[in-house]
């Protein structure tokens, strides 16, 4: 159940934003660590430089910032994905790809 926790707030995170101007949401990097104060994580280090767009054809074209977070070390399938979407054109394709990615993680979960 934990493997699934931090992939599962991902799909949460976008509910807090909604509808509010960008101007008055959080940055990215507060909202991570308001997750990180709510719940225990390993250490772990935003990739979405490098990793975002690979792991969920998230492209830079489509938002105005986003955080990839996953395990310094080790395998577990831990990460955490927030992305705010350019408009909201955007922040639907963006969970939809979120949403893919939680279901491939489920999938690689019960082959292991």
């Amino acid at each position: 159940m934990r493997r699934y926790l931090a992939v599962v707030i991902v799909l949460i995170l976008p509910l807090f934003g909604c509808g509010a101007p960008a101007g008055q949401l959080p940055p990215l990097a507060e909202l991570f660590a308001a997750v990180q104060a709510q719940v225990e994580l390993p250490e772990m280090v935003d990739t979405a430089g490098t990793d975002l767009e690979a792991l969920t054809g998230i492209g830079p074209d489509t938002y105005d910032g986003a955080v990839c977070y996953r395990l310094l070390e080790g395998t577990a399938p831990d990460e955490i994905i927030i992305v705010r979407g350019r408009d909201s054109a955007a922040a639907g394709a963006i969970q939809e790809r979120l949403e893919k990615r939680l279901e491939e993680k489920r999938e690689a979960g019960r082959l292991t």
